[in-house]
Formats: C-alpha cells, structure tokens, sequence
C-alpha cells in the first residue's frame, strides 16, 4: 500500500474541506507534519484508520463525535449535515479511493455515534469500478489486526508490544501471506460438512453412529464453550496488564518512587529473560530421561554379560568361526583338507561332522561379540547421560537460585514502596499489587483451560476413531461411515498442509524481520519470530575484557 492523498471535510477538529498530499519521490522520500499539542495530529492519524476500518484509537475521547463541532453548531435543527474521509492509495499496480462518509440529520445539541457509509473504488488503467465487498477488499490488502504496526502514536508506541493482540496479528499474517483459507477449511468447512453428513443417519440408521454422533456435538459444544472463556480470560489478562504497565508508569514519574520502580523494572526484565531458560532446561531434562532412562536400570548387567561371554570363551564354549559350508564341502567329497580319506562311519568323519555342527553356532559367537561391544558401551552411555543430567541440574538449580532472589528483591521494592511516606505512591502501589494478583490468578485460569481444551481434543478424537471403526449393518450407514471417513482424511492433509506452510511463512518473516533490524538497528539487536508469530528482540551488550 502506498499512500497518495487524504481529504477531510469536517471531520472532528478539522473543518470544511482540507487535503494531505502524501505522494513520495527520491527528491522527497518522507513527508512530515509538525503541529503543537492539540493541533490535530492525534485525529490525522485516526482519520486513516476510520477512513479503512470505520474505527478510532482507544485513546480518542468521546468517538461519536466525528462530526466537526463548529460544523455541527452551524448547521440548524432538522438540517442534514456529514463529515467524511476520502483516502487514495496505490497497491500492487492498482489505483484505489476509500470514502467513508457519516451523514445524519441534526435533531439536537449533542451528536449521537453515527452509522458511516463506505465506498471502495478500483482503478485500472484509466477504468473504474465499485468494489463490491469493498471491506473485505481493505481486510485483504491491510487486515486491520496488523494497522497498529502502520498507523500508531509514538507517544504510545509500548502499545504495541504489550501482546494483548497477539492472536489478532498471528491472524492477520497469515492472512496476508494466504494461509487463512486453510485454516478456514480446517476450522469451519470440514469439520461443518463431517457433522452434516454424521447427522444424515436417521431414526432408521445404526444406533451406535447416533450415540458417537450425538457425543461429538456435545464435546464440539465444550469445545466452544472452552474458546470463549480463553477469550474472556485473554482479554481480562490483557486489561489487567495494562493496568499495570499505567501503575508503573505512575511510578516512575513520582520523583520519590521513581529510583525503586526502574530497579524493579530492571529486575523484572532480568526474570523474564530467565523463565524461558529454565523452561528449555527442564524440557532438555525431560528429553534426556524420555530417551535415555533406562540406561540406569543397566548398571551391574553389562558386567555380569561381559563375565559370562569371557568364561564361555575361555572354556572353549564359543566357537572360532569356522564356516559351516567349508565343511559341508569337505564331508561331500569325502576328502579332509590335509588328504585323508573320510568314509562313512570313521572317527575322522565323525569328529568332522561334530565340528561342522558347532560351526552352525558361528553367528551365535558374532551376536556375542556385537553384544560383547555393546555392553562395554554401556558403562560410556550411563556416564554421560548421569553428567548431561548434572549439568542440566545444576543449570536449573543456579536459575531458580537467579529467581528467587530476584523475586526476594522485588518484594522488598515492593515493600519500600509501601512504606514511602506519599500517599499518591502507596495508592500506587496498592493498586498495581492488586491487578497483578488478578492478572496472576487469570493467567492460572487460562492455563487450566488450556489443559481441559486439550482433553476435550483428545476426547473428540477417540470418538471420531470410533466413529470410523463402528461396526455397522445397513448400507445408509455405512455409506455415510465412508464419507466422514473421507472428510476427515481431507481434514488430516489441510492440518498437515498448514503446519508446513505456516512454518515456512514463518521462517519468511523471520528472515524479513532480521534484514530489517539489520538496515535499521545500531544497536546489536537480535529479532526473530517465535511459532506464535511474536516479536522476541535481543539485545547483545558488548563488554570490554
């Protein structure tokens, strides 16, 4: 999307008709606008959003108000009267003009929150048309969960990394980048068309398929149910957060509190850079008892074997190795290898042939030695998993140390706080206390959530196994079996599809991200793109010696 001209007509602090041009070139590579406090910068920026998304910032005050005042106060009772946005823009070689107009007819002293009108308009080479759908052709171009990383206030920048919206930017990427339509399939058509089809078994059907039918329902309702509360429970941490982050801005702008609150603030930054590493040091403890345990369970057998396989050696009991099919060709031609006649029936041939019969045994002594080799291996294998293990111990004991006595510094912070004698920072305080215990008790609300939503996944699962493995007798059934079946096989190849192409849109974004950091950043900075599509940035300090 590339800018080209905004024009306002009486749309909130700025009256009658005004135009921006935004158009750049080499010779005027950015366009800036200066203005004092209150001048109108705050609402230019929102007129973008209104004019694409029919929307304000949470910032703006009293949003009805679209309608210039001085406009509204001029305009006489029973009069229509309207503001509107008109915003061009370029994008992928075509011409596009949004006008989101309000009109309303002035029936008292106060506006009331307006119903806008949109037009879209498409231009290509020289021809024009009407968008259709002309809201879901900006959601396509700019879907409005990613306008906050276009369109936002430096003054509030910390918005945008606060990760209340992380959900609606993952959503909007992906569909950016074509993925939503799998997902939509995956979420709403697939699953939509197996339930049509299961429900097609009527009163005459099989009885079991009914009962399997009717226990999806059920559980896709707690499903649902389960989603909604996440969301709930999201946007309550979210609020609780900002909450927090206001508190402790307040503290940090009270000259008595502000010494304590940037150390905890440097404290809190040093924890959350050490809660993931305790995660990636339990999850590599885990991973190394998931694979490698029972080598504890072996100490003492490798010995006793190795024991055994050297006394058998030792009394001859372990062949040599002599191959079988040597002797069968000796005992053919009737002839031993150093001449000597070897009839039917004589000691020579009889002690040949005992001999062949260990030499069958040759493969046994091979395994032993193979097991021989694996044994002693063994002893290597249990040392180096018991040091693996200490070392991932000890890493995890030295960072709950870390974060304990970061914790234990933070109370005291916090406790100091509480005892300055200024009663606008104990309130402070109080308040910021109170929304972290909220926001705490949410985020364990959320986790148990989480952990019924995955059973409920497991549990539709099964049912859908049995679903598919239900032994049934009339041919309606059976056919509609097969044709779930086959639905649900689709559904399996689409999630399969999207984790291989949200991936490689992720690793896009990735390798975006950093070449961006890289032009842009003096700073040793360090981005990437987690599997949720949050930004993680690193900073690298340097020290001398």
């Amino acid at each position: 999307m590339k800018l080209l001209k905004l024009t306002l007509e009486n749309f909130r602090v700025f009256h009658g008709v005004q135009k921006l041009d935004l158009e750049v070139s080499d010779e005027k590579p950015a366009i800036l606008i200066f203005g004092m406090n209150g001048a109108g910068k705050t609402t230019l920026l929102n007129a973008f959003t209104w004019a694409l998304y029919g929307t304000f910032s949470d910032d703006v005050e009293r949003q009805e108000r679209v309608i210039n005042d001085h406009a509204w106060a001029e305009t006489a009772f029973g009069e229509v009267v309207s503001a509107s946005v008109k915003l061009e823009f370029e994008h992928e070689g075509l011409f596009f003009t949004v006008h989101r107009v309000v009109s309303t007819t002035k029936d008292s002293d106060e506006q009331s929150a307006p119903s806008p009108r949109l037009t879209v308009t498409e231009s290509d080479h020289g021809a024009t048309t009407t968008v259709t759908n002309g809201q879901d052709r900006i959601q396509k171009i700019l879907p409005e969960g990613l306008r906050q990383f276009f369109f936002f206030n430096g003054e509030r920048m910390e918005r945008m990394f606060t990760g209340d919206r992380t959900d609606e930017v993952q959503q909007a990427i992906k569909t950016l980048m074509g993925l939503e339509e799998i997902e939509r399939a995956i979420d709403t058509h697939l699953p939509a068309a197996a339930r049509k089809l299961s429900r097609q078994v009527d009163n005459k059907g099989d009885e079991r398929l009914k009962t399997l039918t009717a226990d999806q329902e059920r559980l896709r309702q707690q499903k649902i149910d389960i989603h909604d509360e996440l969301l709930r429970l999201s946007e309550n941490a979210a609020g609780y957060e900002r909450e927090i982050e206001a508190a402790n801005r307040a503290l940090l702008a009270n000259g008595k509190a502000a010494p304590l609150q940037r150390q905890r603030v440097k404290l809190e930054q040093r924890l959350k850079e050490l809660l993931p590493k305790r995660i990636e040091r339990q999850e590599r403890k885990r991973d190394l008892l998931a694979k490698s345990s029972f080598l504890a369970f072996t100490g003492g057998i490798d010995n006793t074997v190795l024991e055994l396989a050297e006394g058998m050696r030792k009394r001859r009991e372990l062949p040599a190795g002599i191959q079988r099919d040597y002797i069968d060709g000796l005992l053919e031609d009737a002839l031993c290898m150093c001449g000597r006649d070897l009839p039917e029936g004589s000691e020579a041939r009889a002690a040949l042939e005992e001999r062949r019969y260990n030499a069958g045994l040759a493969d046994v002594e091979s395994r032993w030695m193979y097991l021989r080799g694996k044994t002693a291996d063994l002893t290597l294998a249990r040392a180096d998993l018991l040091a693996k293990l200490r070392e991932c111990v000890a890493d995890i004991e030295e960072i709950e140390a870390a974060i304990k006595q970061i914790d234990a510094e933070v109370s005291d912070i916090a406790r100091e706080l509480e005892g300055v004698d200024v009663m606008d920072v104990q309130r402070l305080e109080e308040r910021r206390k109170e929304f972290d215990g909220k926001r705490l008790d949410t985020l364990q609300q959320h986790r148990a959530a989480q952990s019924q939503l995955t059973e409920l996944d497991e549990q539709i699962e099964k049912v859908r196994r049995q679903f598919h493995s239900a032994r049934v007798q009339d041919e309606e059934s059976k056919r509609i079996q097969r044709q779930v079946q086959l639905v649900d096989d689709v559904l399996d190849a689409f999630k399969r599809i999207l984790a291989v192409k949200t991936e490689e849109v992720r690793l896009q974004l990735d390798t975006k991200v950093k070449s961006v950091f890289g032009r842009i950043c003096i700073r040793p900075f360090t981005p990437s793109v987690t599997p949720s599509f949050a930004l993680d940035v690193l900073s690298w300090e340097v020290v001398d010696g």
